[in-house]
């Protein structure tokens, strides 16, 4: 079987590559016949299914695998035939978790059951390649598993070379165990599988490039999201540009210059410049700066006629007024937490209420208070006369949190430094956000 793949941990790049069918006779050498265990340098070692003599050609580079003889070393293995064309797929993982996938499309017609079988010979010869003498194979095809373990005798004679050819491999490792399991679970070696099997591979090509990136934020420009803004450049100004000539920033690329055109289409730009953001519902929603954004929170919320509503409440009551920014949600939110009136005139949860909290969330970690905090204190006894009625703060403060003592009670002073004469319990305390 020949291999050509390339792989780079850091940006999780595979290649996907061509294979030729196991041929059984003594003419045709597989690559792990040509290369004893002794013959492999730790640089080979270091290239799964590498060639010494064509490095360029190794479908793997992982330099960071670092072999441990006493260790053993998981297998998963799945092949696709379709008629879409055929593929295998491998996963081997290393002991200290890291994970090393192989692809290979097969250019020559096999069914599902030599698919399986060549799948297994892969992950064999890689795990051989990778040095590992202890290995557990996984795989979904009871009529592979149970054949290589000797459960059932083999009937077909097309399988009886892979069987024989398995039989060899075992014996450069010190042990091999073989592990049925449920198709749901082997979904990553499937997955590889079927990819293989589905991609088109040119033939002046030996391999195709694929690359799996992680990303922590979507592919708007200008760090929309992160409404890290100056007074010059607002969060839409890349738009504007678009709109306006048909301009790119100079730092993106192909990927994100497409975001940018998916992103402007959803935006209007009238005669007086003003940009504008076009809802499902076809209503135009002004787009604002986070200078403006902040007014406009701060007298929806609580201004003449402010409610104090919740933050899922306060986005919504921002668009019906017409304005729209990208972090609405996240700087509502923001806001309204930090609020000191929703603070202090925020619902007391009565005993019964916290008990089926607890039993609800017994594992979920609170969020603790330390000391140095400010925090609010519940207020429960009723004054005699209290003009406000039942407009009255159900919390009162912000305090300090001086000192913390066993059994849940905690020491408190005002901003003045003037201390509580009674210690506090805790669940009469909540964490104020200045």
């Amino acid at each position: 079987m020949a291999e050509n793949h390339e792989m780079d941990r850091q940006q999780g790049k595979m290649t996907i590559g061509e294979g030729q069918m196991f041929k059984p006779d003594d003419d045709s050498e597989s690559e792990s016949e040509s290369e004893s265990e002794s013959d492999i340098s730790p640089k080979a070692k270091s290239r799964v299914l590498g060639d010494e003599d064509t490095p360029s050609r190794s479908f793997l580079f992982y330099e960071d695998i670092v072999h441990v003889e006493d260790d053993v070393w998981d297998l998963y293995f799945d092949g696709a035939s379709n008629n879409m064309g055929c593929g295998i797929g491998v996963l081997i993982i290393s002991p200290r978790g890291e994970h090393v996938p192989v692809s290979i499309k097969l250019d020559f017609a096999v069914t599902n059951n030599d698919a399986e079988y060549e799948a297994c010979l892969l992950g064999l010869q890689s795990a051989n390649k990778l040095g590992v003498m202890k290995l557990t194979v996984h795989g979904d095809s009871s009529l592979v598993i149970n054949q290589v373990t000797g459960s059932w005798k083999i009937k077909s004679s097309s399988l009886a070379p892979y069987q024989a050819k398995i039989e060899e491999l075992k014996k450069l490792f010190e042990e091999v165990r073989y592990v049925y399991l449920p198709r749901e679970e082997n979904q990553f070696a499937d997955a590889l599988s079927k990819l293989a099997a589905l991609i088109n591979i040119l033939d002046h090509m030996d391999s195709l490039p694929l690359c799996v990136e992680r990303r922590s934020s979507p592919a708007y420009i200008n760090d929309v999201d992160d409404a890290k803004e100056s007074e010059a450049e607002p969060w839409y100004a890349s738009i504007v540009r678009f709109k306006e000539a048909g301009e790119y920033p100079a730092d993106l690329d192909t990927r994100g210059k497409r975001a940018l055109r998916m992103l402007s289409a959803q935006f209007v730009k009238t005669n007086d410049g003003q940009l504008y953001k076009k809802t499902a519902q076809g209503v135009l929603l002004r787009c604002v700066d986070k200078t403006t954004s902040e007014k406009v929170m701060e007298e929806v919320h609580d201004g003449e006629c402010g409610s104090h509503m919740n933050s899922h409440m306060l986005v919504r009551k921002i668009m019906r007024l017409g304005y729209y920014w990208t972090t609405m949600e996240t700087d509502c939110r923001r806001y309204v937490r930090h609020c000191h009136n929703c603070q202090i005139f925020a619902n007391i949860q009565h005993l019964y209420q916290k008990r089926i909290e607890r039993a609800f969330n017994k594992k979920v970690k609170p969020r603790g208070i330390n000391e140095g905090d400010l925090v609010l204190k519940s207020v429960r006894a009723l004054l005699p006369v209290d003009p406000r009625g039942k407009f009255k703060p159900n919390w009162a403060g912000p305090y300090l949190v001086k000192k913390i003592l066993t059994g849940g009670a905690v020491c408190l002073t005002d901003l003045d430094g003037n201390d509580f004469s009674n210690p506090t319990n805790l669940d009469q305390l909540k964490k104020y956000y200045p």
